[in-house]
């Protein structure tokens, strides 16, 4: 075959001979033969005895696992790639559902604090209006049964009466200083007359005394309550016992020079029981005398 000057070379590597052979010329001079290019302009490969060129189909073999290794790293970049991104949106949305649920029981900590807090409110509310409900009710009672209207309160009549008297038995450690009396109904709360206040026999019924003590000792004490009406007798009733009106067991006594006790009742009927005139208070402990005070009913 004669070789002509290369035609149509499209690289320094690649040429086409002047009957349409592409060939290639090795570094050592050795012409490598590809392909030829038929009148009707296609490319068609060498062949050897019948046979394609080996080392053309090692080379074409070579180039396509060449093309196919390329394009399995560029796969598997991608596939890569997509994890990491599906990796970082999955731990980003645990963070994030970490966070809200942080921010969950942060709130609703807050929530049940507030709630006990307003709770708490509610309650001491709930005592006020209490408190209130019974002044309310005292204030009524006052409006509805109002005290008999007198330009000058009738003087303390000097009755006599056949109460003993006794003489106070100090025996340095306890002594009661004052009594004063009050006139409630049959729940102390709901006061009709108050200490000081005058106490008229219409509306008298419960009275409730109120003594000034001082002690030297801190004690558990039994008091003793002789009532004795204007008329000089002894107020007992079903449950009185001894020779007393009514008895308070297990008085707190604190060691004081100005301590004060309320009794918890006082003693009479809601129907009222007292008449008018001079009336007489003794508190007694232990079989001792220790106060006695008398005060007016009108």
């Amino acid at each position: 075959m004669t070789w002509g000057k290369p035609v149509g070379s499209t690289s320094n590597k690649y040429q086409i001979s002047s009957d349409g052979v592409v060939f290639y010329i090795e570094d050592d001079g050795t012409i490598v033969r590809l392909a030829r290019i038929t009148e009707k302009g296609k490319i068609e490969p060498l062949r050897k005895h019948g046979k394609v060129d080996e080392t053309d189909l090692a080379k074409s073999a070579h180039s396509f696992w060449n093309l196919f290794f390329l394009f399995f790293l560029i796969a598997f970049a991608a596939a890569t790639a997509a994890l990491a991104v599906l990796w970082t949106d999955e731990r980003s949305e645990r963070e994030k559902l970490a966070y809200d649920l942080r921010n969950l029981r942060l709130n609703y900590s807050q929530a049940e604090s507030e709630l006990k807090e307003r709770d708490e409110k509610l309650d001491a509310t709930s005592k006020k209006n209490s408190d209130l409900e019974v002044r309310l009710a005292i204030c009524e009672r006052k409006a509805l049964n109002p005290p008999p209207k007198q330009e000058d309160p009738p003087r303390p009549k000097e009755t006599k009466t056949d109460i003993p008297a006794y003489e106070a038995e100090d025996d340095g450690l306890f002594a009661i200083t004052s009594i004063e009396v009050r006139n409630t109904a049959k729940d102390s709360n709901v006061i009709i007359s108050d200490f000081g206040e005058n106490i008229w026999s219409s509306r008298a019924k419960y009275l409730q005394p109120r003594i000034r003590y001082s002690s030297r000792i801190n004690a558990l004490k039994t008091l003793d309550v002789k009532f004795f009406d204007a008329n000089g007798y002894l107020k007992r009733g079903e449950n009185s016992k001894g020779n007393y009106t009514y008895s308070v067991k297990d008085v707190d006594i604190f060691r004081s020079d100005h301590g004060t006790y309320l009794f918890k009742t006082g003693w009479g009927s809601e129907g009222g029981s007292w008449p008018k005139g001079r009336t007489r208070i003794e508190i007694w402990s232990d079989g001792k005398f220790l106060k006695a005070t008398e005060f007016e009913i009108y």
